[in-house]
């Protein structure tokens, strides 16, 4: 048990229709504000562990399909500070919102543990971007793609696809027109295709 120091921590939780479709059916976020240090190691395996489930048929228990990601970054740039977030993806029903799935009782039991140990948690169903966060992140991600100033571009058209990917369109100065389409994983934006069609 190494405990080490964090600002906050978040976990995300997604429920995807299945392996091979991973549009988002429902999704589920955890904050975590440790006011201190925190066992990263034992939450890790708190959250794993909640994907081994008992068939109530047969009480055989057998492990819950999941992708599981694990980012720590620490800056020590001017001010210091220490964020970890725990992104996950399953096929497996969440039913966290209702209470009614087993996965979901046992993320609310990793709750209640994180309370238990006197830290401050927030935690519910995850919502959509808004179109004005997928305009701005849609952006971000042009200027990043393409190495074209943010401030040159003019957003056209923004919007979620059902698949729970984002599309944007953006136009340059010059008359280039600008197609990114993405995802954002814990505030973190990936992008899946992009298309530049000149003037």
């Amino acid at each position: 048990m190494a405990e080490s120091y964090r600002d906050q921590v978040v976990i995300e939780i997604r429920q995807i229709a299945d392996l091979t479709d991973r549009r988002i059916v429902a999704g589920y976020r955890i904050v975590v504000s440790p006011g201190g240090t925190i066992d990263l190691d034992w939450l890790s395996d708190q959250l794993k562990a909640a994907f081994i489930v008992t068939d109530v048929e047969t009480g055989e228990r057998r492990q819950e399909s999941y992708w599981f990601t694990d980012l720590r970054t620490e800056t020590h740039w001017g001010a210091a500070g220490a964020q970890a977030q725990f992104l996950i993806e399953t096929a497996a029903t969440l039913g966290v919102g209702a209470g009614g799935a087993v996965i979901g009782s046992e993320i609310l039991n990793v709750v209640t543990k994180l309370k238990a140990k006197g830290y401050e948690v927030r935690h519910g169903e995850l919502e959509a971007l808004t179109d004005d966060e997928i305009g701005d992140y849609g952006l971000r991600a042009i200027e990043t793609t393409f190495n074209v100033p943010i401030s040159t571009l003019t957003l056209r058209s923004a919007g979620a696809r059902e698949d729970g990917e984002y599309t944007v369109r953006a136009t340059g100065r010059d008359g280039t027109v600008y197609t990114i389409t993405f995802v954002v994983r814990g505030g973190v934006t990936r992008v899946c295709a992009h298309h530049k069609e000149l003037p």
